[in-house]
């Protein structure tokens, strides 16, 4: 007996299940969590109704079923209960998510003569290997998974060199979202400074401030570890590569000690600790 339509689909939909389970070895965006189907559409139509979740009835690049990778990655990390929420959750000013969450509308330049997030989606910037690109979420993150932090991609600059970036989340997947992403269960283990340098050439030369140096063993004898134990506002994000314990002798400054990788209404996309200067974030390390 030949299957009913209802059957085949289900079929299908377990086919394209263990096919996203293979292919994903990564943190997210695997089979037990993504089907392939949440994001492309083979036909871009069912029962005679578009599968784009825009309802626009024309195909999309890559059978995706929204007009592009940022629109597509807004369905989900747009306020769902089962994924981060990149738009809402302004924490522009105080670090209490580690990478930074941007402010409604993220994607769209800033008025003039304000200051510009950092890594503005839809923009073009300078390439260090040449040329522009123009960033969007998949410039930075793998949506097909990988076993490195955030789905973050391996060979950002596409030159072999993979670099995975490790860290610790010390609540265990599942149940509260916003919990499982405060920075406050976070612990960033390694490998996020060589990432970051993939684009940001030359930020990890003398000239530029130290990182992944522990904050009791700074070589220019400036960064105070008790002063790091006595912070009293909202602690920037560190590196704590030894423990899960912050502070401990063993916290280094990494790049996100002081700027959020999804931007913040300060320039360079820094953190202000206590919501209005850059002292609160160098007062938590140095002491004049």
């Amino acid at each position: 007996m030949r299957p009913s339509r209802q059957a085949r689909g289900v079929r299908f939909v377990l086919g394209l299940s263990l096919v996203a389970s293979a292919a994903g070895a990564g943190e997210y965006h695997t089979g037990t969590t993504n089907n392939c189907s949440d994001c492309h559409t083979m036909h871009n139509s069912e029962n005679g109704q578009p599968m784009r979740y825009d309802n626009d009835k024309n195909g999309a690049p890559k059978l995706l079923r929204a007009a592009d990778s940022l629109q597509l990655c807004l369905q989900c990390h747009d306020g769902q209960s089962t994924a981060p929420d990149v738009v809402d959750e302004d924490a522009n000013q105080t670090p209490d998510r580690a990478a930074g969450f941007f402010p409604r509308n993220w994607w769209q330049p800033p008025p003039s003569g304000t200051n510009p997030t950092a890594h503005l989606m839809g923009t073009q910037v300078d390439a260090p290997w040449g040329g522009q690109t123009t960033l969007t979420c998949v410039s930075c993150h793998d949506p097909h998974g990988t076993a490195s932090y955030r789905n973050l991609k391996l060979d950002p600059r596409g030159i072999g060199a993979p670099q995975p970036v490790v860290s610790h989340q010390i609540v265990p997947r599942g149940g509260n979202i916003a919990q499982f992403y405060d920075s406050a269960n976070v612990r960033y283990k390694r490998g996020m400074t060589s990432w970051c340098v993939n684009c940001h050439v030359g930020t990890n030369q003398p000239d530029h401030h130290s990182v992944d140096i522990t904050i009791d063993n700074s070589p220019s004898g400036l960064a105070s570890y008790p002063t790091w134990v006595g912070v009293t506002l909202p602690r920037v994000p560190v590196q704590t590569p030894n423990d899960d314990v912050i502070p401990s002798p063993d916290d280094q400054v990494f790049c996100l000690s002081c700027h959020k990788a999804h931007g913040s209404a300060n320039p360079f996309g820094l953190i202000y600790p206590d919501g209005a200067t850059l002292d609160s974030a160098c007062s938590q390390c140095h002491v004049e």
